[in-house]
């Protein structure tokens, strides 16, 4: 199915997520991360039940979670604003989330080789439904139902000059994901094509001085002289990277900048993959106003109950309407759902495409990156497994474990000034010896970037600011 970017509703749940709808109870959810502070869509008492473009206000999940228990329909928990992570790239995910980080897998074993863009907490109260509003994902989308029902009407990326836009579209890759004129040089795999040029040739430059330095302990003829090459290679790929402002150099002022705020309260901006199409207009109305749009009609239909999974690649159109389990008229009921949203992949082949879903190593690498950096945070040791579980496929697909698990080992989930890392203890028979090659390649730079990114993670949060 991610191979033909067709969705598919799937019967049952990652092992890890089963045991949630149970677990994540209102006492449960308050007492560990009620303080988190949140940024909560809501709709205007007799307004259409409509979210994904509307007005949002910020409380304590501890107040999220008692209006649901007060039977409060108007509230709707989506996606969080989440800080930077030293790899210049936005953390997994946000509040609440991360209070709760070992009940739920950073990477599902479901998900095979795909690399992570971040894990959201759904959560609202409705008897009639409520409607997300046309729209797509730029993310391939493993949609987990903890609790309540939802229902798709889809439409594929190739109806997308008849689903009107906010944005204007500029191109639609293969693999489905949609490039709007505001987003820039974008390839099909999300990432910045200017910026995944400057990476590989400051990957390339650094290969060349780790290649120069060997030669140099070595004793080779001439190897001082490359290593000079090496190093002003070097140089002139990080000088040209900051003129133009490459989001990779900023590593070090990520460690200082501060999650994005959510504002008090106040209209969203509409993104540009939301449609123009309102689906409360009458048939007739929508038919004159957007002539191309085929009709509400048109639409796959399919409905995911609590305990099913619905794989949704990217590009896809949907609009969604939430139901609460057991809910009615008078007594509406919770819904719930956890996903996961991956990179899109752009190696389409069915057979080497299972391994290496991406043509280009960028998102594989920022992932072996980061998974590196919280192992290595923890003294260079890698547990397999977690509360969760879920952290071996983490890890083998970081290329940090390999061979049988070990149950019997203390798993004990780590945390760093509020950031959670990889669950850790001592390395052991099986487990492949830490070997860094993340985003930031190899080299001298690369060692001291290494050394002042582990050092962040291991010191108290007062001292970060030092370091």
């Amino acid at each position: 199915f991610v191979s033909q970017r067709r969705p598919v509703v799937l019967d049952g749940l990652d092992a890890h997520l089963a045991e949630l709808s149970r677990k994540w109870t209102k006492e449960n959810l308050s007492e560990r991360a009620g303080d988190c502070m949140l940024e909560v869509e809501f709709s205007d008492e007799g307004a259409a039940r409509k979210y994904g473009q509307g007005m949002k206000q910020t409380m304590p999940f501890r107040r999220f979670l008692q209006s649901i228990a007060d039977g409060e329909d108007s509230r709707y928990l989506t996606t969080q604003d989440v800080p930077t992570e030293i790899d210049g790239h936005p953390a997994l995910y946000g509040s609440p989330l991360v209070a709760l980080e070992g009940d739920f897998p950073r990477l599902p074993e479901l998900a095979g080789s795909l690399v992570p863009a971040s894990i959201n907490l759904w959560m609202g109260l409705s008897a009639q439904g409520t409607s997300s509003g046309l729209h797509h994902d730029f993310h391939d989308n493993l949609y987990s139902l903890l609790r309540g029902r939802k229902t798709f009407r889809l439409w594929p990326p190739s109806a997308l000059d008849s689903m009107y836009p906010h944005g204007r579209p500029v191109k639609r890759w293969p693999n489905g994901r949609v490039v709007y004129s505001e987003q820039g040089n974008i390839g099909p795999d999300g990432v910045d094509m200017d910026e995944e040029r400057r990476w590989e040739e400051k990957f390339a430059a650094e290969m060349e001085l780790e290649m120069a330095e060997k030669a140099v302990e070595a004793g080779e003829q001439g190897a001082k002289r490359r290593l000079q090459a090496a190093n002003r290679r070097l140089d002139a790929v990080m000088d040209a990277a900051m003129d133009e402002g490459s989001e990779w150099l900023d590593d070090f002022d990520a460690m200082e900048r501060p999650a994005q705020r959510p504002a008090t309260s106040g209209a969203a901006p509409i993104p540009p993959s939301f449609s123009r199409i309102d689906a409360d207009l009458p048939p007739a109305e929508i038919k004159k106003k957007f002539p191309r749009f085929k009709g509400f009609s048109s639409a796959i239909t399919c409905t995911v109950e609590a305990g099913q999974t619905l794989y949704l690649p990217a590009g896809w159109w949907h609009e969604v309407t939430s139901q609460g389990f057991g809910g009615s008229k008078d007594a509406p009921g919770e819904h719930m759902a956890l996903n996961h949203w991956f990179h899109p992949p752009d190696n389409l082949d069915a057979e080497a495409g299972f391994s290496k879903p991406y043509t280009s190593d960028f998102w594989p690498a920022v992932w072996r990156g980061r998974c590196r950096l919280a192992a290595a945070a923890l003294g260079g040791t890698a547990n397999p497994g977690s509360e969760a579980g879920g952290d071996l496929v983490l890890l083998q697909a970081a290329g940090l474990s390999h061979g049988p698990v070990d149950h019997h080992h203390d798993h004990r989930h780590h945390h760093h000034g509020g950031k959670s890392c990889c669950s850790g203890h001592r390395a052991g028979a099986g487990y492949r010896p830490l070997k860094w090659d993340g985003p930031w390649g190899m080299g001298r730079r690369h060692h001291l970037n290494r050394f002042l990114a582990v050092a962040a993670f291991q010191a108290p949060a007062k001292r970060r600011r030092g370091l």
